[in-house]
């Protein structure tokens, strides 16, 4: 009660950094985000965490969000939601998000985003 504890979950697709993961199906990315989720549950020792980020929206080039960049972060929001639904994580938030990849959560779904985190180098 006195800690507000956050995690987060990489993207499906990320082949440039940890967990370098190159997935780009629907099914096993929601299948993937599933394991990552409880797996920092687990991790973390608890039930329950107050803020669940999805680190970075799934990519497949420069820009913003294409249809499949979108199909794979709907597929990872949705079982965000699960969690969300269960009660096992408290709010959701992405981290790193554009404006066209956030266009693709707020057309799915029922859970707006609450945060979105981003990286700011000041100075």
């Amino acid at each position: 009660e006195k800690l507000f504890v956050t995690t987060k979950t990489s993207p499906c697709y990320h082949p440039q950094a940890p967990p370098h993961y190159n997935i780009s199906d629907v099914d096993a990315c929601s299948s993937q985000t599933r394991k990552d989720v409880q797996a920092d549950l687990d991790q973390l020792g608890l039930e329950t965490v107050d803020l669940l980020l999805l680190h970075g929206a799934n990519h497949f080039g420069e820009g913003g969000c294409d249809e499949a960049s979108c199909a794979l972060n709907r597929a990872q929001w949705q079982v965000y939601e699960e969690f969300l639904d269960s009660g096992r994580v408290k709010t959701l938030g992405v981290s790193n998000f554009c404006p066209s990849c956030l266009d693709c959560l707020l057309h799915i779904g029922s859970t707006v985003p609450a945060v979105n985190q981003i990286k700011l180098h000041v100075g």
